[in-house]
């Protein structure tokens, strides 16, 4: 995130915190402290995450991660290993779209950048852990597999259109 965005983020949070104590102290109070509460519950779940994300970053090696884009350009093999690539990859939407278009110009096909894409942004397996503490693990484990099966089904789509 830009530094501006996160100064305006938290200047309009601030904002309202002022707002709701000038309203209502009692609640604002309850609400900061109920907020504080969900930081503390989530705290651990966001280390785990970053710590994965930088695992898997740094310590695969180059040959177990490069393969022929080429042999599984246009199959659904390729289409499922463009999710699960792109469902175990983090990072801010934007960042998605440089590597993507190096994964094309490298020669996968237009279906699979498409999944992959769709993958990075909709599926989230390093944050499925968080998810299943917030939602429940019926609710996340059905969101997960239905958002990779519709990253699949798009990215054929897209393969076929274009």
């Amino acid at each position: 995130m830009k530094p501006l965005v996160s100064i305006l983020l938290v200047a309009g949070c601030g904002l309202w915190v002022f707002i709701g104590w000038r309203i209502n102290p009692e609640k604002t109070r309850l609400a900061l402290k109920e907020a504080l509460r969900q930081f503390i519950l989530i705290l651990p779940f966001l280390i785990a995450a970053f710590i994965l994300v930088g695992i898997i970053k740094v310590f695969p090696p180059k040959e177990y991660l490069h393969f022929d884009l080429k042999s599984v350009r246009g199959t659904i093999l390729g289409l499922i290993i463009a999710a699960f690539a792109g469902s175990i990859l983090s990072g801010p939407p934007v960042a998605v779209y440089p590597l993507a278009k190096t994964i094309l110009a490298n020669g996968a096909g237009v279906a699979g950048v498409a999944t992959f894409i769709l993958a990075w942004t909709a599926v989230g397996t390093v944050t499925l852990p968080l998810e299943i503490k917030l939602f429940g693990t019926k609710f996340a484990l059905t969101r997960w597999l239905v958002m990779l099966v519709i990253s699949v089904v798009i990215g054929l789509l897209m393969g076929l259109i274009l």
